[in-house]
């Protein structure tokens, strides 16, 4: 055999060695917090993303970077910043974003800050939480800060996300751990919350004593009666009135036919009633006015829902303050006083009784029966003293 070919198989096997000792070291172990993006030195094909394995990098013809997806954290603490009226604030507070898991997004992120460690990014990331939390400041007041934290939270978000997604990350989480100022201005801004808070509550308890079973018109009582704004309020979007957004038609005549059973009175004897009740819209242009902003955005047949439900809670009310013997006695008082009763509460909606009729009233005890013949005999002998 000649030399030469000796010699070539000797270097081709030395080179299989070689080429098996090193061949392990070709692949990259990627770990389930990191992506790696793997490119070709021509970066003519699309990169290649592996998470949670081995991937082959071959010296010379692949490039690729490691990307943590792990979250990240920039922490403010107490930096001054002007609110809407000049007053100085100091915030503290953390922001925690993370590399977006899109497709996209781990491409921009690999080219922004290939062979940068997690360190080096959040001091990137902080110059844009600490530009847009200026911005987000400046447009508010203090009580709006205070009040509306969740508005200031939000408007937060949707400055910080845009100017994220550029670099290929996104915002996961945002906590304000405190406001202050040396002028007293958030302290005097969050007594005034506190006191809405309570005032807010205190309705709250009202209206759910005296509507326990209608949780919606709670709701709209007391958004109404608190002053309470129905969404977010902030400069940017100021609330346009309810009756330019969202204009309603009280209903003229609705007639509710009701079949009431075993209703308590103040003898806590059970009545059974069958009467007819109409309501209408007020004639007080005041009530209407008032009425037409609490039903704002309501359809015709939400709003006679809502009648109904207060009609029939107030009627049994008014029942049970009365007496059997009352019923009897004057037909006429006693239409009077549920009517007074029942037209109380719907004027809050815009809205009066219109007439009462009784069907029928009926026991299973008896005692009306015996109430009627009472109250007959006594009808008989004042007529009797009168001749």
């Amino acid at each position: 055999m000649e030399p030469w070919v000796i010699i070539a198989l000797f270097g081709s096997v030395v080179l299989f060695g070689i080429a098996l000792l090193l061949w392990p070291s070709l692949y990259v172990t990627v770990p389930s917090s990191e992506v790696m993006v793997r490119t070709t030195r021509a970066a003519k094909n699309e990169p290649s993303f592996f998470k949670e394995g081995r991937a082959l990098v071959i010296p010379l013809y692949h490039r690729y970077s490691i990307l943590g997806m792990h979250p990240m954290k920039v922490l403010f603490n107490h930096p001054t910043f002007l609110d809407q009226n000049n007053i100085r604030l100091k915030i503290k507070i953390l922001f925690t974003f993370a590399i977006s898991e899109e497709h996209e997004s781990i491409i921009i992120a690999a080219r922004r800050f290939a062979g940068l460690n997690s360190s080096q990014i959040e001091e990137m990331a902080s110059e844009i939480f600490l530009g847009e939390l200026r911005n987000t400041v400046s447009v508010m007041s203090v009580e709006q800060i205070i009040e509306h934290r969740d508005s200031f939270i939000d408007l937060l978000y949707r400055n910080i996300d845009p100017e994220l997604n550029k670099s290929g990350l996104y915002l996961m989480n945002c906590k304000i751990a405190d406001i202050t100022d040396d002028s007293g201005h958030v302290e005097g801004a969050i007594a005034k919350k506190q006191a809405k808070d309570a005032e807010r509550e205190k309705v709250k308890s009202e209206l759910s004593d005296r509507y326990p079973h209608n949780s919606e018109l709670r709701e709209l009582l007391q958004r109404e009666l608190s002053n309470e704004p129905l969404g977010n309020d902030t400069n940017e979007n100021p609330r346009s009135t309810p009756n330019q957004e969202n204009p309603v038609e009280i209903p003229q005549r609705v007639i509710f036919k009701f079949d009431f059973k075993d209703m308590p009175t103040k003898q806590d004897i059970l009545l059974n009633i069958d009467i007819n009740i109409a309501v209408g819209a007020s004639d007080d242009q005041q009530f209407l006015q008032n009425g037409m902003k609490a039903l704002s955005g309501r359809s015709p047949l939400e709003i006679e829902q809502i009648a109904r439900d207060m009609v029939s809670q107030d009627f049994a009310s008014a029942i049970e303050m009365i007496t059997i013997e009352d019923i009897n006695r004057d037909r006429e008082w006693f239409l009077k006083h549920c009517a007074d009763i029942v037209g109380e509460r719907l004027k809050e909606i815009g809205m009066d009784v219109v007439f009462f009729k009784v069907i029928d009233i009926t026991d299973d005890s008896g005692w009306i029966e015996r109430a009627g013949q009472r109250a007959l005999a006594e009808a008989q002998r004042n007529k009797e003293r009168t001749k």
